[in-house]
């Protein structure tokens, strides 16, 4: 048991504080003790629970399919850029057609 006066400094002010304080009296900061147990009338929740794989694997699919469908996006919208700002029209004619059939094919 502490000794009767004894006093808890605030990492973050400086201030003096009763040892049973658990917030500080200046900044109201949470102090810092190891000596408070956790309330025995709360149930333990435990925490969060682990990640599910199969729901990860889902989320990196998604993630891969989007990455290349906005790669081909990008690649036909280069390629109508180039082709009007150079005059090749012949490009975005045959480069956004083969983007959108690539796509179709890996169902994106």
């Amino acid at each position: 048991m502490p000794a009767q006066g004894a006093m808890i400094v605030c990492t973050k002010c400086g201030q003096g504080n009763d040892d049973a304080a658990r917030y500080c009296r200046r900044c109201t900061h949470k102090l810092q003790s190891e000596r408070f147990e956790p309330a025995a009338d709360l149930p333990d929740i435990g925490g969060l629970p682990p990640p599910d794989p199969e729901m990860l694997r889902g989320h990196r699919e998604l993630v891969q399919k989007s990455a290349e469908a906005w790669t081909w996006a990008v690649l036909a919208a280069a390629s109508a850029l180039i082709g009007a700002a150079w005059e090749l029209w012949w490009l975005p004619v045959a480069v956004v057609p083969l983007a959108g059939l690539a796509a179709w094919q890996r169902r994106l």
